[in-house]
């Protein structure tokens, strides 16, 4: 009860948003082990709205909850530094979460690091970690992989021409819609 009272109030869906007020109800929910409620509790330091805690304390929360696999923060972890404007070492702190969060599968993060590889951002560009970060995602079941993993087989540019892996994931692709 104290996670979705404390969500609640910090939102504003219940009047104004009272922070302290929601950080009281967070810390409960918090300390009797919710991760989710350890989450946005982290969150609202990082965003300087908690009294006791400041953006430090928020990222040894996120850390804490990460280390345990806690997906949702892992993403704010890397979000967190992946920022631009953070310096290179911070950002590849956020490339290392960034990284985490794509072996479990999570669609997003595959993505951007398709992206990241494809282009350079923060990383030497490397068209084969780019392929393989694309497959990651489209194994996850991620249809929007599947149809650019299948575009890749096609047109042999990031990978080999391969027409039976093109046909083999567009039809996975349309197979999910």
């Amino acid at each position: 009860a104290n996670l979705g009272i404390g969500t609640l109030i910090a939102s504003g869906k219940v009047g104004n948003p009272d922070y302290e007020k929601a950080e009281r109800h967070l810390k409960l929910a918090a300390d009797a082990g919710n991760m989710t409620a350890r989450h946005y509790l982290a969150v609202l330091m990082l965003q300087g709205h908690s009294k006791e805690g400041d953006v430090q304390a928020g990222l040894r929360i996120l850390v804490a909850s990460a280390m345990k696999g806690h997906q949702v923060s892992i993403e704010e972890l890397a979000k967190y530094y992946l920022d631009p404007e953070h310096k290179d070492r911070v950002r590849q702190m956020g490339m290392r979460w960034l990284v985490s969060l794509g072996r479990m599968g999570h669609h997003r993060a595959c993505r951007e690091l398709v992206q990241r590889y494809s282009k350079g951002v923060d990383v030497a560009p490397d068209p084969f970690e780019a392929i393989a970060w694309l497959e990651k995602g489209a194994e996850a079941g991620d249809v929007a992989a599947q149809f650019q993993l299948a575009i890749q087989y096609t047109l042999g540019r990031l990978s080999p021409l391969d027409n039976a892996r093109a046909r083999q994931w567009f039809k996975k692709a349309a197979q999910k819609g």
